[in-house]
């Protein structure tokens, strides 16, 4: 995981950079950096927040680097349909979830369609919704949760994100 983040890192570093789209079709900001949170339909999975950092590789492919609430996210968007201020898009991310007192640790990896849509003055918003698969793992009991330690199998279902940001 450490390897994808520092090659994405380095693409990000080494692109020509473009980015919201103007007359001749080429964009006008290329990073935002927005708050959000993940809804899943499973009841295990938390609404946990985050802190997220997206950058422009090109006019349709768009890089996300996150940092959550005891979570680390990296993905890639392709956007499809580019207007001056709302564009749609595909994306796949990867999760990696950790309770802070040892009790959990999964990956989520999901894959989503949804609006991005940035006023004239950078505020942007992201919303998302499709599928998401989580491996499996056992819940374990610690000092911070005392629900009974289960085995949670690995799963598909229903996942959301809705962020919003500033781009600049």
């Amino acid at each position: 995981m450490k390897v994808l983040y520092i090659f994405l890192i380095f693409i990000g570093i080494t692109t020509n950079l473009f980015a919201t789209v103007d007359e001749q079709g080429k964009r006008t900001t290329n990073s935002t950096i927005s708050l959000g949170s993940i809804m899943s339909s499973k009841v295990y999975m938390y609404n946990r927040p985050s802190l997220t950092y997206n950058y422009f590789l090109n006019k349709n492919l768009e890089l996300e680097l996150g940092l959550g609430l005891w979570a680390l996210t990296s993905g890639l968007k392709y956007h499809f349909y580019i207007n001056e201020n709302l564009t749609t898009y595909i994306s796949i991310n990867g999760t990696r979830h950790s309770d802070l007192c040892g009790g959990e640790n999964f990956s989520l990896f999901s894959s989503l369609i949804g609006l991005r849509y940035e006023t004239d003055f950078g505020l942007t918003t992201y919303l998302g919704v499709g599928r998401s698969f989580t491996t499996s793992y056992t819940r374990k009991t610690t000092e911070c949760d005392y629900r009974p330690e289960e085995k949670i199998d690995s799963s598909f279902h229903m996942h959301g994100v809705l962020k919003l940001g500033y781009s600049f």
